[in-house]
């Protein structure tokens, strides 16, 4: 540490004394019980009682006094810099196998969070804060945490996340399982938190000037777009952490049991969680088909007997009989959760049709698969492959995965048969709706 403090003109060799001076009085008074913390700063002290104190320094004590006297002696347009450098020769506190989830971080949130400079001149993570800190003559005590906080965030996965040392910047552990540097987070995230800091720090001609300093390669006006996305993420989060308002769950128990009214206070206590779960799932993950996920044996027929295009017929249509599904489970449980939700917010489809649909006995059952959160978490559920082939055959079928058109399945359908040349009679659909009414279920 002492050779890249020099390296990056931080340190010299006759300033060696009173850099060992400055890291003892530092560690003394971080760990002095003494109310009279001054006196500790006795520059009159002998060196070599300074210099045998400094060598029985732990690595631990002697790396976050190191840290302390970069926040007082290195320039603010280089801190993070010269931070990162220095901190690199520091062993790892922690090792553990890495998270297996893809990072969700490197999915850019705005059309601004890339970069648009040309290859070459892309702000790097370390060049994001340090001009951001120069142009707002930040200390760099400031800007070391500002790092410190991106990169815990960053360090968040499923289930776990790095330990952050307040104030020093370090983080240790989390999802790739060793200590986090600012260099493993995705350089749009980065952007993103520069742009939500400098708009909650500072206001008017500041403001400005720190984002044209920070963001050269936008115009005025994409540098306000950017903002304006940015606000509205984090009132979204903030609406997130908040929890969901008594509309919204209202609106997912509707979406569990339709109108109908519930028998039992044990079936709406069910009832009530499985809303809650459909609440807490994200069903904005990327559901792009993962070929070779999972195998399913081709020879096998269909796990489940009823459509997967009129809600409550239990039997299939002609339409939907003999699609060959393949062997290639291409979803992962992540992305099933995610096609239920979804499913939910298309006409005539509840959670409890669905299951029904499924044959999925209990909403217990359901829920247990719903709970997971990870790509591979609930494969042995007879949820998971049961909810592929739903899905799967309504993709062949060739339904939309949302109805954001505001058209029902059957209106896909008419609209697929009319520009195909192998129509269907139109007295089938209306036989199909006639038999599904017969066999609705209370």
């Amino acid at each position: 540490m002492i050779a890249k403090l020099k390296e990056n003109r931080v340190l010299s060799d006759e300033g060696m004394d009173m850099f060992k001076r400055e890291l003892v009085l530092h560690y003394e008074a971080d760990h002095s019980k003494e109310p009279n913390r001054e006196l500790l700063q006795d520059r009159q002290r002998p060196q070599q009682e300074i210099n045998d104190k400094f060598d029985r320094m732990y690595l631990y004590n002697f790396s976050d006094a190191v840290i302390y006297y970069m926040w007082n002696h290195v320039p603010n347009d280089r801190c993070v810099q010269v931070y990162e450098d220095v901190m690199s020769v520091v062993p790892n506190r922690l090792e553990r196998p890495a998270a297996q989830e893809p990072n969700p971080r490197e999915k850019p949130a705005t059309p601004f969070s890339v970069s648009r400079a040309a290859p070459g001149s892309v702000k790097s993570n370390v060049e994001l804060i340090d001009t951001f800190a120069a142009s707002t003559n930040m200390a760099p005590k400031r800007a070391i945490y500002i790092r410190g906080l991106i990169t815990w965030f960053d360090s968040h996965s499923e289930g776990r996340s790095g330990m952050w040392t307040l104030g020093y910047g370090r983080v240790s552990g989390g999802r790739l399982g060793r200590d986090h540097t600012l260099g493993d987070v995705p350089n749009n995230y980065v952007r993103d938190s520069v742009m939500d800091c400098i708009d909650t720090m500072y206001e008017g001609e500041q403001r400005e000037n720190a984002m044209k300093a920070v963001f050269p390669d936008l115009s005025t006006s994409e540098i306000e777009q950017y903002r304006a996305l940015i606000v509205q993420k984090r009132e979204e989060d903030l609406r997130k952490e908040r929890g969901p308002s008594q509309q919204e769950r209202e609106e997912a128990l509707s979406r569990v049991i339709g109108t109908r009214p519930m028998k039992s206070d044990s079936e709406r206590k069910h009832a009530t969680y499985q809303a809650e779960l459909l609440l807490q799932i994200d069903d904005h993950v990327d559901l792009t088909p993962k070929p070779g996920f999972g195998f399913r044996d081709p020879t096998y027929p269909a796990l489940f007997y009823r459509s997967v295009v009129y809600p409550r017929l239990d039997y299939p249509p002609l339409e939907e009989i003999g699609h060959k599904l393949g062997s290639d489970v291409d979803r992962d449980c992540d992305q099933i959760r995610a096609m239920i939700v979804r499913l939910t917010k298309t006409p005539g489809w509840t959670v409890d049709i669905f299951r029904w649909t499924l044959g999925v006995s209990t909403r217990q059952h359901l829920n247990r698969f719903l709970e997971k959160r990870g790509p591979k978490e609930g494969m042995k559920s007879t949820v998971y492959p049961l909810a592929w082939e739903f899905f799967k055959l309504r993709e062949i079928l060739g339904l939309r995965m949302t109805d954001d058109s505001g058209e029902g399945d059957k209106d896909v359908l008419r609209e697929r048969d009319a520009n195909s040349t192998k129509k269907r009679p139109s007295s089938s659909e209306k036989e199909h709706e006639t038999r599904g009414k017969r066999t609705r279920k209370t």
